[in-house]
């Protein structure tokens, strides 16, 4: 018998992540949606599910955010995914540009984070007698 040592690290999101987005397009029309949380592991319930075969886990958040000063650069990131209908583009820039006349600054949070996880497992060799090791 000897020991091995498993580990896994997996990164992913939070609920958080990118919700000023979100706010901006719900604004904007609020049948749109930019980004929900559809996934079925996110760093708050990541923890139990990794815990059903890995003991010793850790998740360690990343604290960090975009600051937007220009609406162009906003709308283009927005305008990337496709929520907004190509119809209302031009309707939706025109939107971000006012937005961003009464918030010159727009602060989106990054919600992300990694899980690391040990797990240590006992290996039984057979030997081709049928004998362990």
């Amino acid at each position: 018998r000897r020991q091995r040592q498993m580990c896994i690290r997996d990164r992913t999101v939070g609920e958080s992540h990118l919700r000023e987005l979100a706010d901006l397009v719900r604004r904007f029309d609020a049948r749109l949606t930019f980004w929900r949380m559809t996934g079925t592991f996110t760093l708050e319930n990541g923890r139990s599910q990794i815990e059903q075969l890995f003991s010793d886990v850790t998740v360690s958040r990343y604290e960090d955010a975009f600051v937007v000063t220009e609406p162009d650069p906003l709308s283009a990131y927005v305008l990337s995914a496709p929520r907004i209908p190509d119809d209302r583009r031009e309707e939706f820039i025109r939107f971000v540009k006012t937005e961003m006349e009464s918030q010159p600054v727009f602060h989106i949070t990054k919600d992300t984070g990694i899980f690391e996880a040990i797990r240590d497992d006992t290996i039984t060799r057979h030997r081709a007698d049928g004998r362990n090791e």
